[in-house]
């Protein structure tokens, strides 16, 4: 059973506080992509404010998004469990589709995402050590799910009133569609931005329904489909 949580209504400075929190991963994407230009260090930069903002904002305003955390986690392997589930669904729905229209029509599929042009160097990932992109693989995989889980669908899902959840969903897809934009063009940019409202909709639905990790372990198939399709795709 997923734990209840009273109502929370934050003041209009709160408000505006914790907008600018859930637009800080845009400003790290935009100094780690486009000045940097290293997905690495745009991801590890990213990853910290995520999980730095919240804590200095519990210390201003004695959130209980952390107690809330700790009781989300009590019924652990029920929620991984359907988790599970819930990720093998979206890779196999997503990964055999898309694998067989990337071997057969590659040219398409790389017409389509935008990835014509790009190699392992656009992305400041070295491929000739097979390790380098494994790594990076891994912690997308398996580290940004839960980082990203924990910021957007609880802190501040937890943190805005409950009818403001929607407008949480828009911020987690805006930075998304630089990301996109950022390597491909504006038309996959907007289709992208589409796609991940449906996608963080999709993941606060679960997190509701079936618990935090559950939504997890979903985000983690969908990160395993993109690493794969990018795997795929690259020169």
């Amino acid at each position: 059973m997923v734990i209840a949580h009273q109502s929370y209504h934050p003041s209009k400075f709160q408000r505006v506080l914790l907008t600018l929190i859930g637009l800080s991963p845009l400003c790290s994407i935009a100094l780690g992509l486009f000045y940097f230009s290293s997905i690495w260090l745009t991801t590890v930069c990213m990853h910290a404010t995520m999980i730095i903002l919240p804590i200095l904002y519990k210390l201003c305003f004695n959130s209980s998004t952390f107690e809330y955390t700790r009781g989300e986690l009590k019924n652990a392997f029920h929620q991984g469990l359907i988790g599970l589930i819930f990720c093998s669904i979206i890779v196999i729905g997503l990964m055999a589709p898309g694998t067989l229209l990337i071997y057969f029509f590659k040219s398409f599929a790389l017409f389509i995402t935008g990835f014509s042009e790009l190699t392992c160097n656009d992305f400041a990932i070295d491929c000739n050590n097979f390790l380098n992109p494994l790594m990076f693989a891994y912690y997308f995989t398996v580290v940004n799910p839960g980082v990203e889980e924990w910021f957007w669908r609880v802190f501040l899902v937890k943190s805005f009133p409950e009818s403001w959840k929607w407008f949480v969903a828009l911020l987690y897809s805006e930075y998304h569609f630089f990301i996109i934009l950022r390597f491909t063009g504006i038309i996959q940019a907007i289709f992208g931005f589409s796609f991940i409202v449906g996608v963080g909709i999709s993941l606060q639905l679960i997190k509701e329904r079936y618990g935090l990790l559950s939504a997890v372990s979903a985000h983690m198939g969908f990160d395993l489909c993109a690493m794969i399709a990018w795997g795929l795709l690259l020169n």
